[in-house]
């Protein structure tokens, strides 16, 4: 074992700790503190210390400002009792507001592109924290206990592969190897510069993700058949309410090769692919949803669109298929870049879905039901902007980039992951809201089958059946001859373990039991 080794190690734990470490209001109050003033001390050096004749994001009046905001800020978290979420919020909110400022005076089309961008992410970003805070701190907490996970298992490799070559001391401690001394961003620009594809691999992969010439016709009228084919599979599987169906649908679309173009056009610099991609995926989009409103229309009926499963289960997209989705187009892109599991591509297509919730659209839309669709096209969304984003991550780590970038690739590449995140901070709103809602009726409804269960007479008389929770209504249903006698003791043991006074109604079945001898 090498020490570069040991430092991977740490790394992986140090993530693992961040991602179930304790979620104690006064440590994050302690740590926002500490941010806030390492961040202050930072906009000061940086206002009256500038390098070079680059013109900065942020001026230096505005530096200072926001140097001494900062100050302001720690000195709050700290001696006042405002909200964590409300002054980090406001924060990032003004500095974009400052970054955007700046992007107003002179300067070149590339900074002042670049700038718009940042300044839209950090007040977007602001208002997320502020609207949906527990989500800011999940998706905060995951970033840095994946990304230390990830650079940990970076440093690991190269330090195992250092062993194996020989590095092992004589004496029984720990060997030096030359990447022990290195930083961490030295060894992973290692890590990138050794794992870079070979000419006629980023050449077949190429040929696999972007509809070009040879054959450039054939190419797109197979991807168009296939994704016609693909949305009426989809669209009668939904209507006839059909899971097996449904995975059939996802397995024939398509849609998964342009999307991925998109991340390997952003990942090398190429601005032309990425457009082409880019239309590519709303042009199939779009027809997706013509079709499914035309097969929809075709049909003398659809049935009842409130209580079909396929389409419930894709009009509230919640955080969990926002993280399906991270995952599905991290293993993707793995499987793209890597022929050895390159069937694991059919198992991606089922994990997330991208015709299904298309095909919805087209439904509901028919139907008048546009709340349904909007619900629909945001789980696509979803998906798209999550696939995008761990592709790109995935690329990078796996060598399909241009290394070393040069400065528009850099650019194009900065551009591309910042507008797809800002989607992404977007999306993560209506998502927040409406995981919160589920969470909690979820929990709801479990410390209502404790109490009522708990409340219930002990020879079993009147028996527990279900509890359904919906905002501060929850309706409980019960089997037996009669309800027992304290209901209002019920109630008063529901409010002390929920918190609240809910709304209650206890639903009685009748039971009949006979008995043959």
């Amino acid at each position: 074992m090498n020490w570069t080794t040991v430092r991977g190690v740490a790394l992986v734990l140090a993530g693992a700790v961040i991602m179930v470490g304790p979620r104690e209001e006064a440590l994050l109050v302690s740590l926002g503190a500490v941010l806030f003033a390492g961040w202050a001390v930072a906009e000061l050096w940086f206002a009256f210390r500038r390098r070079g004749d680059a013109r900065p994001a942020v001026g230096p009046i505005s530096r200072t400002a926001m140097g001494v905001v900062l100050v302001i800020a720690a000195l709050l978290l700290v001696l006042d009792d405002l909200p964590f979420s409300t002054v980090i919020g406001a924060a990032l909110v003004l500095r974009g507001l400052l970054v955007g400022a700046n992007v107003l005076t002179p300067r070149g089309r590339s900074a002042r592109r670049d700038g718009v961008v940042m300044a839209a992410s950090l007040v977007v970003f602001g208002v997320v924290v502020v609207v949906v805070p527990d989500t800011a701190v999940l998706a905060v907490r995951a970033g840095l206990g994946i990304g230390s996970m990830a650079l940990g298992g970076i440093v690991l490799n190269m330090g195992l592969r250092q062993g194996a070559a020989g590095a092992e001391s004589h004496q029984g401690h720990p060997a030096t190897s030359p990447l022990d001394h290195r930083g961490a961003p030295a060894l992973v620009n290692d890590w990138l510069v050794n794992r870079r594809l070979a000419a006629e691999d980023r050449a077949g992969l190429v040929e696999t993700m972007f509809f070009e010439a040879p054959n450039k016709a054939s190419k797109l009228a197979s991807f168009w058949v296939m994704m016609v084919l693909a949305t009426g599979i989809a669209s009668f599987a939904v209507i006839q309410d059909s899971t097996a169906v449904v995975i059939g649908a996802m397995l024939v679309a398509p849609l998964m090769t342009p999307i991925m173009g998109v991340s390997a056009a952003a990942v090398n610099g190429w601005p032309t692919r990425l457009a082409r991609s880019l239309v590519l995926v709303v042009a199939a989009a779009a027809a997706a949803v013509v079709v499914a409103w035309l097969i929809a229309s075709w049909l003398p009926s659809v049935g009842d669109i409130n209580t079909n499963t396929q389409i419930a289960s894709r009009v509230e997209p919640s955080l969990l298929d926002f993280c399906i989705a991270v995952f599905a187009g991290a293993a993707g892109a793995y499987a793209t870049v890597d022929p050895r599991v390159s069937s694991s591509l059919s198992g991606v297509a089922i994990a997330v879905a991208l015709v299904p919730p298309l095909s919805v659209v087209g439904i509901t839309l028919e139907q008048g039901a546009y709340g349904e669709a909007q619900g629909a096209l945001l789980l696509f969304g979803t998906n798209v902007v999550s696939i995008v984003l761990a592709a790109v991550t995935v690329f990078v780590l796996m060598g399909f980039a241009a290394l070393p970038p040069d400065r528009e690739q850099r650019e194009n590449l900065r551009r591309v992951v910042g507008v797809f995140g800002l989607g992404a901070l977007v999306i993560l709103v209506p998502l927040s809201l409406t995981s919160e809602d589920v969470w909690t009726e979820a929990a709801d409804e479990g410390a209502t089958h404790d109490v009522v269960t708990a409340w219930l007479p002990d020879d079993a008389s009147v028996q527990y059946v279900d509890v359904e929770a919906e905002g501060d209504r929850i309706s409980v249903t019960l089997s037996g001859p009669e309800l027992p006698g304290d209901t209002d003791g019920l109630l008063d043991d529901l409010s002390d373990k929920l918190g609240y006074r809910p709304k209650l109604s206890l639903r009685l079945v009748p039971s009949t039991v006979t008995e043959i001898d």
